[in-house]
């Protein structure tokens, strides 16, 4: 009987943390989708200058000259590794939603 036990508890552990891996896996932006996006914080950097800063899941998008709380539709393009935050970062399109309704290109992972 603890035999037993011992097996069911080992296969419900495997079931939960199958499903939490699967949802981290699913959790992140996907080449070719489109999402809506709100800047969640701003950023400087001597380099690229004045961005934005939102996540799809735990992947970042950084939009150039952007606000916080402002809203944009983006298209992903490509995902790299930003080698200086480890973090991955989508390339991609965009359109402001509202606003000035500016257009243009991410930036990308360096």
């Amino acid at each position: 009987m603890k035999k037993y036990f011992v097996m069911v508890v080992v296969i419900a552990m495997a079931v939960v943390l199958g499903c939490t891996v699967a949802a981290l896996a699913a959790d992140k932006a996907e080449k070719g989708k489109k999402y809506e996006i709100t800047i969640a914080e701003e950023d400087s950097n001597p380099f690229i200058g004045d961005f934005g800063i939102a996540k799809i899941g735990t992947t970042d998008v950084l939009i150039g000259n952007s606000k916080k709380d402002e809203k944009f539709k983006i298209e992903v393009t490509s995902i790299g590794n930003n080698v200086y935050t480890g973090n991955d970062q989508v390339s991609c399109t965009y359109e402001e939603i509202g606003g000035k309704g500016r257009k243009g290109s991410c930036i990308p992972a360096p």
